[in-house]
């Protein structure tokens, strides 16, 4: 079901788009239409952005599905070669985490 246009298009795609400009193109997107938040403060629905790299920018996205009072959680994520899953925010994952996002205009 259509919702309204696209909020903007997405440049052409290259298996190197982050590298090859050197900017952090993921993220100044959603920041242009989510809400940053603290990494360490995400919950079910937010979008979390990884870096592969320590130096590289981020260029994966993922939508934290549940998380626990402890500080477990999943997400959904989908990459290159492999169908779209649910996994752990596993110690692998948070050691990547680069930024965090919220949907505007969204409430407890």
């Amino acid at each position: 079901m259509a919702r309204g246009a696209e909020p903007e298009r997405a440049p052409p795609y290259s298996a190197d788009w982050a590298e090859a400009g050197g900017i952090e193109s993921l993220a100044d997107a959603a920041g242009r239409h989510l809400v940053a938040i603290d990494c360490a403060a995400f919950r079910e629905g937010d979008v979390l952005l990884f870096r592969w790299r320590a130096n590289m920018p981020a260029k994966h996205a993922a939508i934290v599905t549940s998380c626990g009072e402890d500080r477990s959680a999943l997400m959904v994520h989908a990459h290159d070669g492999a169908a779209v899953a649910e996994v752990a925010i596993a110690p692998w994952w948070r050691r990547r985490l680069a930024y965090a996002f919220t949907f505007p205009g969204v409430t407890d």
